[in-house]
């Protein structure tokens, strides 16, 4: 590698001449360095603005309002009887309420929980728990003639309560780090199993005292005040919304909260608005085989003891708790041994979060233990009530099977939201489905297993079935990691395939605008639905790919800062730099590390992004001034790099060709603009991977040589074109 004639730093280019045109290609990078810090020691970011008692806080309301979704169902079990008699239907229809019910609380997440993940979690919360309390008016009004009402207003009921835990568990995913959210679901998991051993109690005293239709105006005054609870004090969480809670959310997210809660960075700062996000499909989550395999395993267990494990609120800190320290425990193992590349510019705490963190094992080495302990109490269960032993007996094994399913349910479903924090509500909604789905077919089978087995039997085949999917726990910790990045890199490598293929638009375009070939040089064609212009001539054309595959093979490591074009005159004076300006976030800071590449802006979304690029690139020499295609002017594409990065070489890939970086001119790149250069700013984008913006600058040369093209601005001063 070699220097450039002026430069102070190492400079590279690529330089391609021919009769048409004169293209030059280059790549410079800057490796200044401050001598008094270390590589890789990086003040860590905090991943939210929320104190450890905020947090605590704001989870208790999720936790409240998590209630409902069991509590309206299992308040419902013990008038039945009752409403039979009065509706003149069979218990077998009002049964048929509990079916649709469980169907509608299957279904429902999937809506809700896909619209919090991209409105926010504080509107869904007020409009589930508005639906459930305004249901239970209409249930409690329902005509005892009106039998189709009911089960209509049931599907509403089931609508509105159910989608509370996935909206929850979105809401941990958005202010809790990996380190601290083990802990968070087991106090989040309280309310959901406080609720099914309250409502038959509730329901049953209601139900005697009141008659049944106390018990729908019970759930609408409770909801009622969860809704004001939360509209009072439920801040808005969502990270593509409030990043990590220092962006203030829309007005409308804030009406009616009363500020308890005083949100301040530790480093005085706010961080930059997050880029906003489009509809994620929720089935889409069903493509991820590690998702996939971890709601097999979840969900193949818990079915099989439906209700036992829900009497184990308390238990759920204490396991949720053991997640956390083990997560720690292995964070730290893995720091101590350095198992990290010094020269990622990263804190201790953010190094463990790279993506060579086993974040599988950290969740699930436990899960062994606890299996064993299920399914050796599950058999012990059947048999004690085959033999009718005491009731003691039962009893004790329940106890130890309900804490050993919560263990593994909290492990599990904290995975899965470390999978796709950014989905935080769909991916509990997909849990959600699925449990619900396998319940219903254990609950059509169960009794006809017994009646044909036998209860000890039944119970060993419960087991076997348990058994069957316990072996999805090895393919979790071995083959988790490895689809979890080849998904992160294969969003990453869309992306960048989609900004470097606008940046070979922009190139072809710049190059018509600014008249640096004949128009009849260029055909117009349409990309991302607006007029844009290409080059006809092939070798032209061959040097702009191979300029961009260079730009694409540095942009796919993080390495780039800026794409450069730069029009210059026959005496390579600079006139023109159009700058595209490039952060890349494929390795991103300490409070964004966590965030799945699923919160970016998907790569097939991002058209109608750059579409307004090329609307104002294509009006741009109303600003700038007309070239003359007589000047004799030309072009060269300069690439920058970031500050410590270094361009790939390859030379046993060179044989005869030769290498490819050669000097580029100093005066071509960003370090040479002169202070009173005028700046144009064009567009700016958030991908969430990579954000783009585009600017131009006029040389005070082009200014000098070309005054007619100018026009008056004040120095100093960004232009919006």
């Amino acid at each position: 590698m070699s220097s450039g004639p002026d430069s102070k730093t190492p400079v590279h280019a690529q330089t391609y001449d021919a009769n048409e045109h004169d293209g030059t290609h280059a790549l410079s990078h800057d490796n200044k360095t401050n001598p008094d810090t270390r590589p890789g020691e990086v003040k860590e970011k905090p991943y939210s603005v929320f104190t450890t008692g905020q947090k605590w806080f704001i989870v208790s309301m999720a936790s409240l309002a998590g209630i409902f979704s069991p509590l309206t169902a299992n308040i419902y079990f013990p008038a039945i009887p009752v409403m039979a008699s009065q509706f003149h239907k069979s218990v077998e229809l009002i049964n048929l309420t509990v079916t649709v019910y469980m169907i509608m609380q299957g279904i429902s997440p999937m809506f809700w929980g896909t619209l919090s993940d991209r409105w926010g979690r504080r509107p869904m919360f007020l409009g589930c728990l508005l639906l459930l309390s305004l249901s239970c008016v209409g249930l409690a009004l329902t005509p005892s003639s009106d039998y189709w009402l009911l089960m209509l207003l049931r599907c509403v009921q089931a609508a509105g309560s159910a989608s509370t835990i996935a909206l929850g568990a979105g809401v941990i995913a958005d202010i809790a780090s990996p380190a601290e959210r083990g802990g968070f679901f087991g106090l989040f998991s309280f309310g959901p199993m406080v609720g099914p051993s309250i409502g038959p109690v509730i329901g049953g005293g209601l139900t005697q005292g009141l008659g049944w239709r106390a018990i729908f105006w019970f759930l609408c005054i409770s909801s009622a005040v969860c809704l004001v609870v939360i509209f009072l004090f439920l801040p808005e969480t969502l990270r593509s919304m409030v990043g990590d809670g220092s962006v203030p959310p829309p007005f409308l997210y804030r009406v009616g909260m009363v500020p308890v809660m005083r949100k301040a960075r530790h480093d005085g700062t706010r961080e930059k608005i997050p880029p906003r996000k489009s509809f994620n499909n929720p089935l889409m989550l069903f493509t991820y085989p590690d998702v996939v395999v971890l709601l097999i395993l979840n969900d193949g267990h818990r079915p099989v003891f439906l209700g036992h494990w829900w009497r184990h609120g308390g238990r759920s800190l204490i396991t949720g708790k053991m997640l956390d320290r083990e997560y720690r425990v292995l964070e730290d193992k893995m720091i101590k041994q350095g198992k990290f590349d010094p020269e990622k510019k990263m804190s201790a705490r953010d190094r463990a979060r790279d993506s060579s963190f086993p974040l599988e094992v950290a969740r699930l080495r436990t899960m062994p233990v606890f299996m064993v302990l299920y399914l050796g109490c599950m058999v012990g269960y059947g048999w004690c009530l085959k033999a009718q032993v005491s009731i003691a007996g039962p009893l004790i094994l329940q106890f130890i099977m309900g804490y050993a399913i919560v263990s593994i349910m909290n492990a599990v479903q904290t995975l899965l939201v470390d999978l796709v924090p950014a989905q935080g509500s769909s991916i509990t909604a997909c849990n959600n489905l699925i449990r619900c789905s396998l319940g219903a077919a254990m609950v059509s089978v169960v009794n006809i297993i017994i009646d044909a087995v036998g209860d000890g039997w039944t119970y060993v085949i419960l087991a076997a079935t348990c058994v069957a999917v316990t072996p999805l726990l090895y393919v979790e910790v071995k083959w988790g990691p490895v689809w979890r990045e080849r998904r992160r890199k294969r969003h990453a490598e869309q992306t960048v395939r989609g900004i470097t293929e606008f940046i070979e638009v922009a190139i072809h375009t710049i190059l018509y605008v600014r008249h640096i070939y004949p128009p009849d040089l260029f055909i117009r064609r349409k990309k991302y639905n607006t007029p844009v212009y290409q080059s006809r001539h092939p070798v032209l054309n061959e040097y702009i790919t191979g300029a961009v595959k260079a730009i694409e093979s540095e942009l796919a490591l993080g390495n780039v800062d800026k794409v450069v074009v730069v029009i210059k005159d026959k005496n390579e004076v600079a006139l023109e730099r159009f700058i595209f300006s490039i952060q890349t976030m494929i390795e991103m800071e300490s409070f964004n590390k966590d965030t799945s590449v699923e919160e970016a802006i998907p790569a097939g979304a991002l058209g109608q992004y750059f579409r307004s690029f090329l609307v104002k690139l294509n009006m741009i020499e109303a600003q700038l001034g007309e070239l003359s295609l007589d000047a004799d002017n030309s072009f060269a594409i300069v690439l920058e790099l970031q500050d410590g990065k270094h361009p790939m070489t390859h030379p046993l890939l060179w044989k005869d060709e030769p290498p490819p970086w050669v000097p580029a001119v100093t005066e071509h790149t960003t370090t040479g603009v002169s202070e009173k250069a005028d700046l144009h700013m064009v567009r700016a984008v958030n991908t969430g991977v990579i954000n783009l913006s585009l600017a131009v600058q006029e040389s005070e040369d082009k200014k000098r040589l070309f005054p007619e093209t100018t026009q008056p601005k004040s120095k100093g001063k960004e232009k919006a074109v």
